[in-house]
């Protein structure tokens, strides 16, 4: 099994840009020589438009969406200033900590931890992973 990790397209608002369209379909061109069978993708609108593109590009059936992978990190009822320094502050704090602010939700360490028990998962017995 190969797994192909990417992410989602520019967007505003959790809604894909034309431009993050443009682009998504020219990242689905490239990925055509991988044969992808299945499409992962978490449970956000950004994620899921950029899953169906890529989908109906490659004319893949298997579109799986998974809450696992989404980000638990909110800042969207937040005025820009404020959700700036938030991230700043606690998301991008890769230690497996509680987040500083319980209202933002997790810390980037505490997403990538929780991916890779997804990843882990969804590939044993294939391969083994080492947390990092």
């Amino acid at each position: 099994m190969k797994l192909i990790l990417f992410r989602h397209g520019e967007h505003k608002n959790d809604v894909l840009t034309k431009t993050g369209k443009r682009n998504v379909k020219a990242m689905a061109q490239q990925l055509k020589e991988f044969n992808i069978s299945k499409i992962y993708v978490s449970s956000t609108n950004r994620c899921m438009e950029t899953g169906k593109i890529i989908a109906k590009t490659l004319n893949i059936k298997d579109f799986v969406i998974k809450d696992d992978l989404r980000e638990r990190f909110q800042l969207h009822h937040l005025p820009q200033n404020e959700a700036e320094q938030l991230w700043w502050d606690n998301y991008l704090n890769l230690e497996y900590t509680e987040p500083k602010n319980k209202k933002v939700g997790e810390t980037c360490g505490e997403f990538v931890k929780r991916t890779i028990k997804f990843l882990k998962k969804l590939l044993n017995p294939q391969i083994k992973m080492k947390m990092f």
